[in-house]
Formats: structure tokens, C-alpha cells, sequence
């Protein structure tokens, strides 16, 4: 799986015009999360699925890409095993995206502290 999840993110830099994109459970090691975030950066995603994909330590690196594009519109986080502290990475992502109009958080691991 490891080889042709790189092989996706290789191809997809060359899309410029993707709007869509669904990845939703393909579990990503960390070594593609800087890839696939910079996959991200290039081009004006519009809508993202990237529910059941990460762990909680590479949203900080996925955020930072996040808060660099403005295109995107729905963007489906969901069961990521996202805590406190990555929400806060994460909101700061969700503040930089103006054009923002639909975001599921649900199945995360937040907590009222």
C-alpha cells in the first residue's frame, strides 16, 4: 500500500484543476502526510474527505497546509482520533479558510477540559 499511495500523491501534484478529492480510509503513514500537504498547497481543492485517514500526530503538518489554501469549501475530518491539542492546530487551519462552509469533526477524541 505504501508504494501506490506515493505513486497517488505523485500524480495528484500534477492535477491543478482537482476539486474533489476523496481518500477517505486510506490510513497514511507519516511519511506521506508532508507529500500529500503539499499536494494540497498546489492546487484549489474545493471539497476534502479525509475521514479515517490520519493519526493525531500528523494533523499539525496537514494543518499547516490547510491554512494555505483558501479554495476549499467541505472539508470531512472526521474519526481521526483528533484531541484537544490538534483542535487547536486544526481551528487555527479553519480560521484561514474564508470560503469554508461545511466541516465534520465527528468520532474525534475531544474532551470539555
Amino acid at each position: 500500500q505504501e508504494i501506490g499511495l506515493s505513486q497517488i500523491i505523485e500524480a495528484l501534484k500534477k492535477l491543478f484543476a482537482l476539486r474533489h478529492l476523496n481518500i477517505m480510509g486510506n490510513h497514511f503513514c507519516c511519511k506521506h502526510i508532508l507529500p500529500f500537504a503539499e499536494v494540497l498547497h498546489s492546487c484549489s481543492v474545493e471539497y476534502l474527505n479525509i475521514s479515517n485517514c490520519l493519526q493525531n500526530t500528523d494533523i499539525s503538518v496537514l494543518a499547516i497546509a490547510l491554512s494555505h489554501t483558501t479554495s476549499l469549501r467541505h472539508i470531512d475530518l472526521s474519526n481521526n482520533g483528533i484531541t484537544n491539542v490538534a483542535a487547536d492546530i486544526i481551528s487555527i487551519a479553519i480560521a484561514a479558510n474564508p470560503n469554508l462552509r461545511y466541516i465534520n469533526l465527528t468520532g474525534n477524541k475531544f474532551d470539555d477540559e
